[in-house]
């Protein structure tokens, strides 16, 4: 790198520790293999730290060099569509709805299949799991 190039910006999450949905969210980062910070708060000391980040009041907030996503569902989303544009979700239209509708809500069905999919690398099959869930 030279000494006028300037390092590339870092990513960072925002986050409390026991949220289904930030885990879903760190799996997901871990899975593309991006790098990030993660920024862990306590309950409720983390609605200033979202908000700075530009956020509302939900966790994760993914903070990336093209803008800021408040939610897990929005974050999914945008690591699916950067290069090289791997698929997180199915591409089935009906599929992909159920898939969304359950990344939208906490529930026990999704998180047996979130551990599911840790436990066993599943990419597509963890999004399947999911979608049977209902």
């Amino acid at each position: 790198m030279s000494p006028s190039a300037s390092p590339p910006p870092a990513w960072r999450m925002v986050s409390i520790p026991v949220s289904p949905y930030v885990e879903l969210v760190r799996w997901t980062l871990d899975r593309v293999a991006q790098p990030y910070t993660e920024q862990r708060h306590a309950p409720f000391v983390h609605l200033l730290a979202a908000w700075r980040a530009g956020g509302g009041t939900e966790v994760p907030i993914l903070v990336t060099p093209d803008g800021t996503m408040s939610n897990a569902h929005e974050a999914i989303a945008y690591l699916e569509s950067i290069p090289p544009g791997r698929a997180l979700r199915p591409t089935d239209p009906e599929a992909r709805a159920l898939v969304d509708d359950q990344c939208r809500k906490p529930g026990p069905c999704r998180d047996d299949c979130r551990r599911k999919a840790r436990r066993t690398g599943a990419d597509h099959q963890h999004v399947a799991a999911l979608a049977k869930c209902r």
